[in-house]
């Protein structure tokens, strides 16, 4: 494993990281809409980009694994690649900080939108609650009687 395939993965998982961001900031506006097929739609790329991430996390431990058995390193550090190779480790460290600094900005965008979609929730259920009003009868001790619940069937087709 050489240190130039590690800079490589490094750019791609950074690159998806980025492009995934501006999906989730676009996702709020099919929240904010309430837009169910382009939901279900977003969610099933989400997980193929979750799969994929997890695949590009494992490739780039794997390659500075082998940097660090070519090296001879105790652990893959900026600090241990610079010793090798300088202008490489700069990149490295650099490529690092942008995969932090997206991944936690696609953190605070789900936080976002996860606030929005419970908000949701929320709205849809004090709406079905109004629209399907619980009895009112009370037993001879004054307890309310416990209705049976309705089967009900919700389907998103468009």
């Amino acid at each position: 494993m050489s240190l130039d395939e590690a800079l490589v993965t490094g750019e791609v998982l950074r690159d998806a990281l980025g492009e995934e961001v501006h999906r989730a900031v676009e996702e709020r506006e099919h929240l904010k809409s309430m837009d169910a097929n382009r939901l279900l739609e977003r969610a099933s790329l989400r997980e193929r980009f979750n799969h994929r991430l997890a695949s590009l996390e494992r490739e780039l431990v794997r390659q500075l694994a082998g940097v660090q058995a070519m090296w001879g390193l105790d652990e893959v550090t900026v600090a241990a690649v610079a010793e090798h190779e300088p202008v490489k480790a700069a990149k490295l460290g650099a490529l690092l900080d942008a995969i932090k600094a997206n991944a936690k900005q696609l953190s605070a965008v789900d936080a976002l939108n996860r606030q929005l979609a419970e908000k949701s929730l929320m709205v849809v259920r004090a709406y079905l609650a109004a629209v399907q009003p619980r009895a009112s009868a009370y037993t001879r001790s004054g307890m309310q009687t416990v209705t049976a619940p309705q089967a009900h069937t919700h389907s998103w087709r468009g």
